[in-house]
């Protein structure tokens, strides 16, 4: 490739060439760099040929457009191998040449500040549209459809348009090669023998054995479990840390807040009491709740690898896997087997997306009860065939005695997120029962249903709920706030030595879980809402100082924040600084991901009013042993509060 000006950078030519027009990652290309020329290696005469065509469109596209790659540089593909290329390879279609999401794409321009998910909905509901894919730019999208038919459907109905006073433009739009089916094509030319060794490594799909797989499925499985917890602790004692961060955070700290850049000074390393990491009672077969991916061979298991690599590989875990029971094991080879030998319904392409069974997920209880959620594409089969297949599944699964209930999620949608929207009980009961023995003396019952939160490995979360009583100080006169609540898991394990708790979750039908359980606990000092907690904390603060009697002796408000991994919004966490609360109790799954931990602690802002939150108090849980991850409890009171006690 001869660049007929200097290139600016060596890293900015390489990323615009390679991963640009040729659409491939660099890693499976080998290439060489000088002042003005790229030497490509190709693997054989036909892709040599292939990345010809390919630069040289871009060469032609760069002269029509009188344009530059940003850099100042027009390129040139010459073949420096051969005297002449191959004609016939290079006049084949450039674009990828068989089935790709990238086959019929169009660009909608003129958007105006665009959000994925309001555009889906628009497309969906106002258009009648049905993209394979949506990819957002900053005033621009492209929309992947599955035909010509449905592309050029697309334009029709879209171009020229209005929308928030914009006149909106839709074009077709050049595909780029789909990552799965460019790694399908070198992995056949390597199989052809004519692929190089750099290649045949870096290929997703070369061989992996058992001990790979369950060292990316369980990341400390190879140390010993004492050596686990000593690499969590450390990490958590990492986190706690926040003097420092709160200090970067602000540099005129000193200045802008004395009093939290004094409690910096006071706290170094380690920001408050933290009373170490506590094992689980159980590192084997702990998890009650499994999602497992189906590939189109009907392979039943994880998903090793990312689709923009180019692997959709699914690799059963091996017998040794530490998150499995048994009857998992039994239940997944069972579901292959059925797959691959006798069902009318097949595993998902998620290239093609072609296939039907794309997940299963696997819910237990300490009774070996089981649930299974079955997710399918239902593409256009007619209802007897679905109703058909599905059966033929069910017949199946049932012959395991400890599987009491199964249920179907069906949708039609390819961007699969792995929600419950139409779900359909095939066999058996509704939901399964699990007892949390927090108050030792007296056990509570949960109802799980196929979309209720629940932890993950139950043993350790009695360890976690019952910790919450002690580090919180909390007593017959405390108010509870549960934001995040779920199905009322951590709210009706204290209700009975609190005075009144609240629930708070955005996901009605874990609300109504909730409700349920409370009633067949027999608690009725428990009020849940669903709703957004932004929108509700204020008004039900208000409720709780109510039943305080406005009389701040009599008792306290307490916050127990259980966010998603993640963390809560940014408005949450603006909402609750503005409040009048004193102390909060957060559980953070993953604290190295949390920025609510932090934002807690910021100096006092136009953006976070009142004064700032420090952790007064921190201990950490292994609920997913052999993994890298823990949940953490932290204890926050107002710096006020802790300036008083000291």
């Amino acid at each position: 490739v001869h660049l007929c000006r200097a290139a600016g950078s060596k890293s900015n030519t390489l990323v615009y060439l390679l991963k640009g027009p040729l659409s491939l990652p660099l890693h499976l290309l080998q290439y060489a760099y000088t002042f003005k020329t790229l030497v490509i290696y190709s693997a054989n005469q036909q892709l040599r040929s292939y990345y010809i065509t390919k630069l040289s469109m871009e060469k032609e596209k760069i002269a029509n457009n009188g344009a530059s790659n940003g850099d100042g540089e027009v390129v040139e593909a010459a073949d420096g191998i051969l005297p002449q290329c191959d004609d016939d390879a290079a006049a084949k279609p450039t674009g990828p040449t068989e089935y790709s999401s990238e086959n019929f794409k169009i660009e909608l321009l003129n958007l105006r500040k665009p959000n994925f998910g309001i555009l889906k909905n628009l497309l969906e509901r106002r258009f009648k549209l049905n993209p394979r894919k949506i990819k957002i730019g900053r005033n621009n999208a492209f929309l992947a459809f599955r035909d010509e038919q449905e592309r050029d459907d697309a334009i029709a109905k879209l171009n020229n348009q209005e929308l928030k006073g914009q006149k909106l433009v839709a074009r077709k739009a050049a595909a780029r090669d789909d990552p799965m089916v460019v790694k399908r094509k070198l992995r056949d030319e390597s199989s052809n023998g004519q692929g190089d060794m750099a290649q045949a490594a870096a290929d997703p799909d070369s061989p992996i054995t058992d001990s790979e797989i369950n060292e990316r499925i369980c990341p400390l499985i190879t140390r010993a479990y004492e050596d686990q917890l000593k690499y969590k602790d450390f990490m958590v004692r990492g986190i706690l840390n926040m003097s420092k961060q709160v200090q970067k955070m602000s540099p005129t700290l000193q200045m802008d807040a004395p009093k939290l850049y004094e409690w910096t000074i006071k706290h170094q390393k380690i920001s408050c009491q933290y009373d170490g990491i506590v094992a689980s009672p159980v590192i084997k077969g702990y998890r009650n709740k499994c999602e497992f991916s189906i590939s189109r061979d009907g392979q039943v298991g994880f998903k090793i690898g990312r689709y923009k690599n180019g692997s959709e590989r699914v690799c059963r875990p091996p017998n040794d896997c530490p998150l499995l029971t048994d009857t998992m094991f039994e239940i997944i080879d069972l579901l292959k087997n059925h797959i691959k030998s006798n069902s009318e319904l097949q595993g998902y392409d998620i290239v093609t997306h072609q296939g039907h069974y794309r997940q299963l997920t696997i819910r237990c209880n300490s009774d070996n009860e089981y649930l299974l959620i079955i997710d399918l594409n239902p593409q256009d089969l007619p209802e007897d065939k679905l109703t058909s297949g599905m059966a033929q599944t069910v017949d199946a699964l049932k012959s395991i005695q400890q599987v009491v209930s199964i249920y179907f999620n069906i949708s039609a949608k390819n961007s699969f997120s792995g929600a419950h929207q139409a779900l359909r009980l095939a066999h058996g009961t509704e939901c399964l029962y699990e007892k949390l023995y927090v108050d030792i003396e007296r056990p509570l019952r949960f109802r799980i249903g196929p979309g209720s939160f629940f932890q993950v490995n139950s043993k350790a979360a009695e360890l976690l709920y019952r910790s919450i009583l002690e580090v919180a100080q909390l007593g017959p006169k405390s108010m509870v706030l549960d934001v995040g609540c779920g199905t009322g898991t951590i709210g009706l394990s204290l209700a009975s030595k609190v005075n009144h708790v609240i629930g708070i979750e955005i996901v009605r039908e874990a609300i109504d879980d909730a409700k349920a359980n409370a009633l067949y606990n027999g608690i009725d000092n428990v009020t849940f809402y669903a709703g957004k907690a932004e929108d509700l904390i204020s008004e039900s603060i208000t409720i709780l100082k109510n039943k305080l009697g406005y009389q701040k002796s009599d008792g306290d408000i307490v916050v127990i924040v259980d966010p998603p991994r993640a963390g809560f919004t940014n408005s949450f966490i603006k909402t609750i600084r503005a409040s009048d609360i004193k102390r909060i109790v957060y559980i953070a799954c993953d604290p190295k991901a949390n920025t609510n931990l932090l934002n807690l602690c910021r100096p006092k802002s136009k953006a976070y009013q009142g004064e700032p939150f420090v952790p007064v108090r921190a201990k950490a849980f292994d609920l997913f042993p052999h993994t890298k991850c823990c949940e953490l409890l932290v204890v926050y009171e107002r710096l006020s509060m802790l300036a008083e006690s000291d």
